[in-house]
């Protein structure tokens, strides 16, 4: 498959920016041709705290990094925390989710909700759970929502194909709960299209969003930006 895509590309016959690479990345350094072009990028970036009048602080994280390019920006669409949790391998970015959690309930003393996607099968329902338990001694108000993926969602799929899924492997710990729950059949959440993400985190924020206070800080930071 590499090769293949590799050599679509050299021929210009699929658009580089078709394929992702999430494992190597090019660093460069960040230059300006004058100050007055280095004022325009700072102004266009300058952000506050968006969530300080708040009751909710929301942080979303995704069980891999095939959906980090997905849900990525529509978390710094609503300047919501990210963490792509790549299985269940690090401690230490539990350790840093929660301790920036912990960090935002002293100051601000808000009720924290974590929004979740994983992959609808054995191991990414356990995943969850894994996150959950991590949060248990949190001592602070914790609510996870499992926006992704649902039985629902994979049910109203258009393509066929991909509401088939596949087959669970017997030979996983976890699968008799999961299958006593779900059936035979698991789904990655990558199949999830990014629309329907989109709305479905829209539309839990939007239950519990003070909307005048989200409108009051948007004016506040405008008129800050304009100061620079």
């Amino acid at each position: 498959m590499t090769d293949v895509l590799g050599r679509l590309r050299k021929a210009n016959r699929l658009n580089w920016d078709l394929v992702l690479d999430l494992t190597r990345e090019l660093d460069q350094w960040q230059t300006y041709s004058s100050p007055r072009e280095a004022r325009a990028y700072i102004r266009e970036r300058y952000d506050e705290d968006r969530w300080a009048d708040q009751p909710y602080y929301p942080i979303l994280i995704v069980e891999k990094d095939t959906l980090e390019p997905v849900c990525k920006p529509m978390a710094g669409r609503w300047q919501m925390s990210f963490a792509s949790s790549r299985g269940y391998g690090s401690l230490t970015l539990q350790h840093d989710v929660v301790e920036m959690l912990r960090r935002r309930v002293v100051q601000a003393q808000q009720h924290i909700i974590v929004y979740f996607i994983s992959d609808l099968d054995p191991s990414g329902l356990d995943l969850q759970r894994a996150w959950e338990k991590a949060l248990v001694n949190f001592n602070a108000p914790v609510r996870f929502e499992r926006v992704g993926l649902t039985l629902e969602q994979v049910e109203a799929l258009d393509n066929p194909l991909l509401r088939q899924g596949i087959e669970v492997k017997p030979s996983d710990s976890r699968s008799e709960r999961y299958i006593a729950q779900y059936g035979e059949r698991c789904w990655e959440a990558d199949i999830l299209p990014a629309a329907t993400i989109q709305q479905t985190l829209d539309a839990h924020i939007s239950d519990w969003l003070d909307v005048k206070a989200w409108r009051r800080r948007d004016h506040e930071i405008e008129r800050n930006r304009k100061l620079l």
